[in-house]
């Protein structure tokens, strides 16, 4: 329990910031995403990964400028 309230605190810091991008590899343009939404694509992606650990790590990357590649999804953050 404790690990999963300091998941949820580390995503809701990061997340007062980004504003996640989402894009699948076929795609070229990149769609605005709210976190349930992007929860839902990563469960998607990898339904044997914790998904809201896994939106914890995409956010601190994407915060740095980064974009993560998932399964056929892409995320990053607006500039």
């Amino acid at each position: 329990m404790v690990a999963q309230s300091g998941t949820n605190l580390c995503r809701t810091r990061v997340s007062l910031t980004v504003e996640l991008l989402t894009q699948y590899t076929y795609e070229k343009k990149w769609t605005k995403t709210s976190y349930k939404d992007a929860l839902r694509m990563i469960a998607e992606e990898m339904p044997e990964a914790d998904a809201d650990g896994t939106l914890t790590y995409i956010l601190a990357e994407v915060s740095k400028g980064k974009t993560i590649t998932l399964g056929e999804c892409r995320f990053k953050a607006t500039t």
